[in-house]
């Protein structure tokens, strides 16, 4: 797919999921952020979807805080995971 018309298919892409984001008065950052992702690189996706806010919570609460060493987490992603370490 030529660069011009890949392009013209990303703003595409953004502009309707902003419209649905004021229809249904949500947002999708993390969503939009994957799909750009998925967009730019889809060989390297390995999920079909980013890991929401109560998913990434039910991942940290596996963690005890009390047990003594590092946590690592592997593979970037939106952040979700991340946040819900760091709450726990």
């Amino acid at each position: 797919m030529p660069l011009a018309a890949f392009q013209m298919l990303e703003k595409h892409i953004e502009r309707r999921i902003r419209l649905f984001e004021q229809k249904n008065g949500i947002r999708l950052d993390d969503e939009v952020r994957f799909i750009r992702s998925w967009i730019e690189k889809p060989l390297s996706m390995g999920a079909v979807t980013p890991s929401g806010k109560v998913l990434a919570r039910a991942r940290a609460r596996y963690v005890d805080p009390e047990i003594p060493g590092p946590v690592v987490e592997l593979g970037p992603g939106t952040g979700a995971v991340t946040e819900a370490l760091v709450e726990q």
